[in-house]
C-alpha cells in the first residue's frame, strides 16, 4: 500500500485467502477485522477480487457486514472489476447494495 504510508496511513492486512487450501478465508478476515481497533478503514472489492478472483458469498458478505457494523469500520469499496465476475452488473453489485442498505460508513471507488 504505498499510497497509503505516502499519505501518511498506517495500515495493516487482514487475512482474505487461504493460501494452502486454495479457498476465501472467511473466518481469518473475520477475526481480523474483528480483532482491529474500532473505526478502521478497510478496503474491500465489490467482486473480482485481484489477485485470487475469490469473492465471499452472499452469505459471508452479510457475515462481513455484521463484523463491520458492531466494530465501527469505514468500508472503501474498490470496484474496478464491476462486471467481470459473473458477467452481471446487479450480481456483482451485490456487497456494494448490502453496505449501502444497511449502513452510511461506506465509500466507493
Amino acid at each position: 500500500m504505498p499510497i497509503a504510508e505516502r499519505s501518511g496511513f498506517e495500515f495493516a492486512r487482514y487475512r482474505y485467502y487461504d493460501n494452502e487450501n486454495k479457498k476465501f478465508d472467511l473466518n481469518g478476515m473475520l477475526e481480523d477485522l474483528d480483532n482491529a481497533p474500532n473505526e478502521q478503514i478497510v478496503v474491500l472489492h465489490v467482486c473480482a477480487h485481484n489477485p485470487t478472483g475469490m469473492d465471499p458469498s452472499q452469505e459471508e458478505w452479510n457475515q462481513i457486514l455484521e463484523v463491520m457494523k458492531r466494530k465501527k469500520h469505514f468500508a472503501a469499496f474498490d470496484t474496478a472489476y464491476h462486471g467481470f465476475a459473473s458477467g452481471d452488473l446487479h450480481k456483482d453489485a451485490y456487497a456494494l447494495r448490502l453496505f449501502a442498505a444497511n449502513t452510511d460508513r461506506l465509500f466507493l471507488a
